[in-house]
């Protein structure tokens, strides 16, 4: 609901109705914003009209809610203007003054005040009882007493008060004082009111347990059940409902959920069955049928009856029923009783034996209900919503084309063979129109044995002919010569789409090879997709393939339908796949999913690591899955697949750890030592760039790379993980050896080192130069400018490529310097700058030992700064007599 339209010229009552909403909010919720909007509103309404005493006592009131008892006294100043008006014209809004006024003089701690305006309160207690009640109960509970301020409210509730502030006080003094001696009826009242605005209200569960009678508010229980879940609540639903004799879809949902639980008795059961009767519920509970069945035998009605049988038929679960079965079909046959529910039973009559049906049943009788059953066997109503479609077209998967069906006031009836037909809509200028429908099947229970009786009577109908191969395509059940019969048949009609045509041929295959016919089976098979192969044909073609020597065939099959067959099986099939042909590729994945469940073969592992796909993820659970037998070629896949997404997680590094070992130990060939060097030099990125601590076998790795061959950038990131991370290795002291001559080298000092001097592990701690990044593609000519503040102009140095994209270069900086610099990129095309930046050396670090002239300066200019003249001048003394010939040049 929007603010504004009380805001701007709203009706004074109905504002106040949306403050009181708002301040609903603010106790129920703890909604501190609609307390703030109740206040705002309050305010803005009472300085649009000065005159309206009542926005002026809300907001007051609703300061004191913010405990805000300055401006709360401010607003009732400017009510008591109104006093001698309210006084003759508005009693209800003195009392409110009295009231308010009351409380902020008890919160000053006048006690003697605010028990003044309680009895002026109580004077006008004859000509208002209910309303005066409410004020005392309020200040009762604001003096902290919750039990008193409980019988007031009731005092209020009993004397005819029913507003909304009534049962907010209700639920603040009910909160605190929860004790409730009895039954009683406000208690009721309030928790029925309290259920329907979602409250925050676990605690009144109990409450109104002990308190209220659930069912005498079905509306309330229901919501107090969707929240809370409680079974005695879940009891009065049901109790309510069959005391209502409520057998509706609501209802049977309640039975249902009951029944479930640990409620459970006859007349639940009845109305379970009954509800479920009703609303023409799917998947009613066997056990509840039968037990219904046998408490009311000789008194359920013949719609009951027919609902019970055919729930069984259709879930094919009508056995021990089958004379009950041919004793109803036979009563609606003789009485002209027509409907689904009778298409059903008539359709299970037809397959219950001869011996079950209970009696002896005239041929005519059999004939009669074929007949009945044969014309609604592949029929369905179609009723249609939009009133201006006035024809559909049908389109089934098995047909070429579609068929089309007039529509007479929403309702039709169509023809198909089997479930998963499509419906386009025509309205009357023949455009496709939208519309809801719903669409249902006139006899459900359609079995194999039903529609090949009716083949076998000479019953040549596509529709039969296509439900019945679809039937094979899916199951074996069913007569082998009958199904051999139909598929050849479907094959040869017209109108039958290739692919429909295609799924029949795998299944005759199928019948063929049940027949051992496997020559001839194995002839269709070389020809069918392995798309059309269903159900346990799989298995079967998958064999006699191989047997064959067909082994891409064989590989065709078994990747489409690999989860159809056990694992031993497919197990040995991917091994000779492997073993004898070519197509080590298709199976892979087979492969990789059975090492991954325990199976294990040398084929399977090299299938699976050279011919599939793997993400990295899939490689690592292969990895982890072959642990005992790991593969040099699963290794360097993980490494290079780790490198190129720049995933360094704990399984890419115990795969180059053991590329590492492999090649430590047998002297590897140039690609694995390649994939060592790579994934070495992707740690250095993580390590430097990224900061990340390699796990302690993979830092011994690279330990072992940097000392055995010195390269500069490995040592570089040990040390930086070193400093980082506060590590000490047996190979420490060697690593930063090598990074520290590396380092005199290479011109620069490590990028970052302690501020702070670690006497057990001695390290530099001076930074000489800072170091610049610059992030491109590679083989891109990039300069760095650089200057001091009172340099006249940039100095520009080369960038020299590292990896990843990285370009870097060092500058001089000394402590206190703030730099200027940019990049430049030059190509055939000019020069591209990026902006100007700074950056400013503000870490102190001293170096105590050194000759280096820029540290003696360096040394000077800290000591300078933080007025250690005396140190300064030795610095510069130093730095004098250890410059020769260059003394002139330093002093300059």
């Amino acid at each position: 609901m929007s603010v504004g339209r009380w805001r701007d010229g709203g009706r004074s009552d109905r504002t106040l109705i949306y403050v009181t909403r708002l301040f609903r909010d603010w106790t129920l919720k703890n909604n501190e914003k609609a307390l703030n909007e109740a206040l705002k509103l309050s305010v803005e309404r009472f300085e649009i009209d000065p005159t309206d005493v009542k926005f002026c006592l809300s907001a007051a009131f609703l300061y004191i809610e913010k405990r805000d008892y300055a401006s709360a006294a401010g607003m009732l100043e400017a009510a008591a203007r109104f006093k001698r008006f309210l006084k003759k014209c508005d009693v209800k809004s003195l009392l409110v003054y009295y009231f308010l006024t009351s409380a902020i003089e008890y919160q000053k701690g006048d006690k003697r005040a605010a028990r003044k305006y309680f009895d002026l309160i109580m004077k006008y207690e004859p000509d208002f009882p209910a309303f005066t009640h409410l004020l005392i109960a309020g200040l009762r509970y604001k003096s902290g007493s919750a039990a008193k301020a409980l019988r007031s409210y009731e005092k209020s509730y009993e004397l005819g008060e029913r507003g909304a502030y009534l049962y907010l006080g209700l639920y603040r003094a009910f909160k605190s004082e929860a004790k409730v001696e009895g039954k009683r009826l406000i208690v009721t009242r309030f928790l029925n009111w309290l259920a329907g605005k979602d409250a925050d209200a676990n605690w009144f569960l109990e409450l109104y347990e002990k308190n209220a009678d659930p069912s005498d508010n079905l509306f309330v229980c229901k919501r107090l059940y969707g929240l809370y879940k409680e079974e005695w609540l879940l009891n009065a639903i049901v109790k309510r409902f069959m005391s209502d004799s409520n057998y509706s879809k609501e209802a049977f949902a309640y039975y249902s959920e009951a029944r479930r639980g640990r409620m459970s008795s006859q007349s639940l059961n009845d109305a379970y069955v009954t509800a479920a009767c009703g609303s023409d519920a799917q998947n009613v509970n066997r056990r509840s049928i039968e037990a219904f069945i046998a408490r009311n035998e000789g008194k359920i009605d013949i719609n009951t009856r027919l609902f019970l049988l055919s729930s069984l038929l259709c879930a094919d679960n009508a056995e021990g029923f089958e004379s009950d079965v041919a004793v109803t079909a036979l009563y609606c046959l003789k009485n002209g009783v027509s409907g689904r529910r009778v298409n059903d039973v008539y359709a299970g009559f037809l397959t219950v034996p001869a011996e079950k049906t209970g009696e002896d049943v005239k041929p005519d009788s059999y004939v009669e209900i074929e007949k009945m059953v044969r014309e609604q066997l592949f029929s369905y109503e179609l009723l249609v919503s939009n009133p201006f479609v006035l024809g559909v077209w049908v389109v089934e998967d098995w047909k070429n084309d579609a068929v089309f069906y007039a529509v007479t006031k929403g309702k039709t009836t169509i023809k198909a063979a089997m479930e998963g037909i499509r419906l386009i809509f025509l309205d009357k200028t023949g455009r496709v129109a939208n519309s809801g429908y719903t669409l249902e099947k006139l006899t459900r229970n359609v079995s194999v044995t039903l529609l090949e009786r009716f083949y076998r009577a000479g019953d040549n109908d596509p529709n039969l002919c296509a439900a019945l191969a679809e039937r094979y395509i899916w199951s074996e059940k069913g007569d082998l010569d009958l199904a051999e019969g139909v598929l050849n048949k479907i094959m040869k009609l017209d109108g039958v789409n290739e692919r429909f045509r295609e799924r029949a041929l795998a299944a005759l295959a199928g019948v063929l090879y049940r027949r051992s016919e496997y020559g001839a089976a194995l002839e269709i098979y070389k020809k069918t997709d392995a798309d059309d192969i269903k159900g346990a044909s799989a298995k079967r073609a998958l064999f006699l393939l191989l047997d064959a020597g067909d082994y891409a065939a064989a590989a065709a099959v078994l990747a489409k339908t690999r989860e159809k067959i056990e694992e031993r099986a497919l197990f040995h099939a991917v091994k000779q796949i492997i073993k004898n042909g070519r197509a080590a590729r298709v199976v892979a994945e087979a492969a990789r999913r059975l090492l991954i469940n325990g199976w294990r073969a040398e084929e399977l592992t090299d299938a699976a690591v050279n011919y599939y796909n793997a993400t990295g993820d899939e490689l690592r659970e292969l990895a982890d899955a072959t642990l005992d037998e790991p593969s040099a070629e699963l290794d360097k896949k993980i490494v290079a697949r780790s490198t190129f997404t720049r995933r360094f997680d704990a399984g890419a590094q115990k795969a180059f750890r053991r590329l590492f070992a492999l090649a430590v130990s047998e002297g590897a060939d140039k690609e694995t030592q390649g994939a060592v060097g790579e994934f070495a030099a992707y740690c250095c990125y993580e390590m430097i760039i990224n900061g990340e601590k390699p796990e302690y076998d993979t830092l011994a790795a690279l330990e072992k790379i940097c000392v055995s061959s010195g390269e500069r950038v490995i040592s570089y990131a040990l040390c930086e993980t070193y400093v980082t991370h506060d590590l000490r290795t047996v190979n420490s002291d060697a690593v930063m050896d090598i990074a520290l001559r590396a380092a005199e080298q290479d011109g620069l000092i490590l990028p970052s080192f302690k501020k702070s001097k670690d006497k057990k592990f001695m390290i530099p701690y001076i930074i000489k130069n800072t170091p610049f990044i610059y992030k491109r593609d590679a083989n891109v000519d990039v300069k760095l400018r650089f200057k001091t503040d009172d340099a006249e102009e940039f100095t520009e140095v080369n960038m020299r490529y590292f990896r990843f994209g990285l370009y870097y270069a060092v500058a001089p900086h000394f402590y206190g310097e703030k730099l200027t610099y940019y990049f430049v990129e030059k190509t055939s095309a000019g020069s591209v700058e990026t902006k100007r930046y700074s950056v400013k050396n503000d870490e102190a670090r001293l170096s105590e030992t050194s000759d280096d002239m820029f540290f003696a300066v360096n040394n000077a200019l800290i000591y300078y700064s933080t007025f250690k003249y005396a140190l300064a001048e030795k610095e510069i003394e130093r730095a004098v007599l250890n410059a020769g010939g260059d003394a002139g040049e330093l002093l300059l």
